[in-house]
């Protein structure tokens, strides 16, 4: 009897510290999410609390089923259990893990890059980067300070001396004038400043070559003028840059919005601007258009806004193409109300009078067509905020924000850059999934006449397309954001 006694605790020993084990990797897999819950902070108290309480019940059936030891099939369950909590647990330690992280990469003050182009003529003598050693380069008066690093980056590189001229429209007459004559000159120009003279004419882009690049690091500033977003009003300028893919290169903003968030109210006002508008620039003191600021940095879009519209601007969201496409589709398509019956005029789209469920690739595209407008831009800028009402409706005023939060975070990875922090984000999770509350989105825009003007990017003897802003629309807009953030001081 003796011998049989000992064999069954020899046999239970392991068993019993097994069961140990895997309790205790249930409970630490518990304090990692734990741990990452309450670094993310988005879950309001009655779900933390809910899940607690849930964990601690877990636990205790866990150790009642495991204690038990008469009967293998339940200590069995309970083993069951443990792998199914562990499991839990950690996949939701992951997300959240992720989700932080995801915060933290798109809050941070990020870094942008120019690229400045060395141009030649295709046909010319100058066919690799080293042939223009000690050559004379032609390039403009230009203010910028990542325009004239890169200067300083070429002469380094290739010892080159510049001839300067009055803008860039004279720079690149060297290499092809107004009558179509060429010469086997060089220029240094940005490639932003390439590319929209190749928009603007093709032969640019037939005719012309870049020989090599040079590429310039802007480091950002915090800038943002920080309140308490559950409580205070606030303002947004959500710029969109007319690029795909990475967030991290200067280009034109293609979109300018003024989003005022008001959480008290629970209102939002979107306020739209016409990317042509003609604007001072804040910086430079010259007339522009405004999608023009964007090559010159977020800082000085937000900055000309704030003189132009006489407001103050909280934060910057600065977003591009794929962003939108990728929200879109995350939140599974939207719904978005057309005023007309139009074809795209770039991609293989087609839009019906009446209601359009858009997946993301749709949504970009019905937000960008004005050729098939009459009034053009500023039928483009009612889409615009259609979609983005749409957007914040659907995940605002449902379950969405819930259920499709991770997949949301992942859409903006690469795509959306902004100067909130990750707690000011988190924060404004926070509070509508506390209670889910119904938002009131209104829209306003600022209206213009379109005349030709010349612009301090491209040359004042370039005359482009711009829009000159009605001041009493302008004053109106002003005034609308104001009694959005104040309502107490409407009269």
């Amino acid at each position: 009897m003796e011998n049989n006694t000992d064999a069954k605790k020899i046999h239970l020993a392991p068993a019993s510290a097994g069961y140990a084990v895997i309790m205790i990797i249930a409970f630490l897999a518990e304090a990692a999410f734990i741990l990452m819950m309450m670094t993310l902070d988005v879950l309001p108290a009655k779900y933390t609390v809910c899940i607690l309480l849930g964990m601690a019940v877990l636990d205790f059936v866990m150790l009642i089923l495991m204690g038990n030891r008469n009967k293998l099939a339940v200590r069995i369950a309970g083993v069951a259990l443990a792998a199914v909590l562990i499991a839990v647990m950690c996949m939701g330690a992951y997300y959240m893990y992720n989700t932080y992280k995801t915060l933290q990469k798109i809050a941070e003050y990020n870094s942008h890059f120019e690229q400045y182009d060395v141009l030649v003529l295709k046909d010319g003598s100058y066919d690799k980067a080293s042939s223009i050693k000690g050559q004379q380069v032609y390039a403009f008066e230009n203010d910028s300070k990542m325009y004239h690093e890169a200067q300083e980056k070429l002469i380094t590189k290739s010892a080159v001396e510049f001839e300067m001229v009055e803008d860039s429209n004279a720079a690149i007459s060297k290499l092809i004038d107004a009558s179509g004559k060429t010469g086997d000159n060089i220029v240094y120009i940005s490639d932003n400043n390439y590319q929209m003279l190749c928009d603007e004419d093709e032969k640019y882009a037939d005719e012309i070559k870049v020989l090599t690049q040079i590429k310039v690091i802007k480091r950002d500033k915090d800038n943002a003028a920080r309140v308490d977003v559950t409580q205070d009003p606030f303002n947004i300028c959500v710029t969109g840059i007319d690029m795909w893919g990475s967030i991290d290169q200067v280009s034109r903003s293609d979109v300018n919005m003024i989003v005022t968030v008001n959480p008290q109210t629970r209102t939002i006002l979107l306020s739209s601007v016409p990317r042509d508008s003609y604007v001072v620039l804040h910086s430079f003191g010259e007339y522009d258009k405004l999608t023009h600021t964007g090559v010159w940095g977020v800082d000085e879009t937000t900055s000309t806004i704030e003189d132009w519209l006489d407001i103050d601007i909280n934060y910057y969201v600065r977003v591009n193409f794929s962003m939108l496409v990728d929200i879109v589709n995350a939140i599974d398509g939207i719904d978005v109300y057309s005023d007309y019956e139009f074809k795209s005029a770039i991609a293989d789209y087609e839009y019906k009078k009446g209601w359009n469920h858009l997946n993301g690739r749709e949504a970009l595209y019905f937000a960008r067509e004005r050729h098939a407008f009459e009034d053009e831009d500023q039928q483009r800028i009612i889409d615009q905020q259609k979609v983005m009402k749409a957007c914040l409706k659907k995940v605002m005023g449902s379950k969405t924000l819930l259920t499709s939060y991770t997949d949301l975070l992942k859409a903006v990875d690469d795509e959306m850059e902004t100067n909130m922090s990750e707690k000011e984000m988190a924060s404004i999770v926070k509070m509508q999934l506390n209670d889910m509350s119904k938002w009131k989105i209104k829209m306003q825009s600022v209206k213009g006449d379109l005349t030709m003007k010349g612009t301090y990017t491209m040359g004042m003897g370039r005359d482009l397309l711009v829009s000159i802003p009605r001041q009493d629309s302008v004053d109106k807009v002003s005034k609308n954001i104001h009694d959005t953030l104040y309502p107490e001081d409407i009269d």
